[in-house]
């Protein structure tokens, strides 16, 4: 019911968003609208095995004025990372988020099968509501996988509608993953006594 639901919140979502702009279309055009700004940031370049670190979806416009809303889909790679909890900015949005498989591959990504879907809508143009921007509009908490076998992996963020006066700018996010750290023997992201305990244990059986 929740999937049926968002669905059809996308799809009025979208033509609202989607209209045409009436006039002809060009660069130039198109070059001088403002802009929703969407990055995938982090504190981290580079995550460990079994670590934890979060991702923050900031949300920015051009001209410092209120829109319409947005709609996103944040894709990551299900075989290095575990979504473990996230955080959205609440105020119009227009469904609860969505977590699915990455079926259609909406970003052009074949390395992602997960996507995370989340969208706003506020006639009134409004939108965000209380809020200065740059902001963040999602924080979503990861753990690395430990049988995770890239080196690299990218979140990427598309966007499914956006305010038809605008233009839309996405960048994505690039982590490298390392292995556990030497010493780790228990594979909890720290070198600390219980893995003198581990090592003690394991000698003693």
């Amino acid at each position: 019911m929740i999937i049926k639901t968002f669905k059809y919140f996308t799809i009025f979502f979208t033509i609202l968003f989607l209209v045409a702009v009436p006039g002809k279309s060009n660069a130039k055009e198109k070059s001088d609208r403002p802009v929703q700004i969407v990055r995938v940031l982090s504190e981290k370049a580079t995550v460990r095995k079994n670590e934890d670190f979060q991702i923050n979806v900031q949300y920015n416009v051009s001209d410092s004025t209120k829109t319409i809303g947005i709609g996103l889909q944040i894709h990551y790679d299900s075989s290095c990372f575990e979504l473990i909890n996230f955080e959205c900015y609440d105020i119009k949005i227009i469904s609860n988020p969505l977590l699915k498989d990455d079926e259609e591959n909406d970003d052009n990504d074949d390395r992602t099968d997960k996507l995370f879907i989340a969208a706003w809508l506020d006639l009134s143009k409004s939108w965000p509501l209380n809020k200065d921007v740059p902001f963040n509009l999602m924080t979503l908490n990861f753990r690395v996988k430990l049988q995770a076998l890239r080196s690299k992996s990218f979140i990427n963020v598309i966007e499914t509608s956006h305010d038809h006066t605008y233009d839309c700018q996405l960048e994505n996010y690039e982590l490298s993953i390392l292995d556990t750290l030497l010493g780790d023997i228990n594979i909890d992201g720290l070198i600390n006594l219980k893995d003198i305990v581990e090592t003690i244990n394991f000698l003693s059986d």
